[in-house]
């Protein structure tokens, strides 16, 4: 699980870093990543917005 703190544009990037710790440390994907979306982007300045990223991992 990681936390993004900013814009939805980065939300790539951390897709990627999590697959590459994952691959890193031997471990494999158990589901579908999900995201949890903790703040209203139509109400929440764009560098602001939390987002918690969840890779379910065996």
């Amino acid at each position: 699980m990681a936390t993004l703190i900013g814009s939805y544009d980065e939300l790539p990037s951390v897709h990627t870093k999590l697959h590459a710790w994952i691959k890193e440390n031997h471990y494999k994907l158990n589901g579908a990543p999900f995201e949890v979306y903790q703040t209203d982007p139509h109400t929440t300045p764009k560098d602001t917005n939390i987002i918690e990223i969840f890779f379910p991992i065996k």
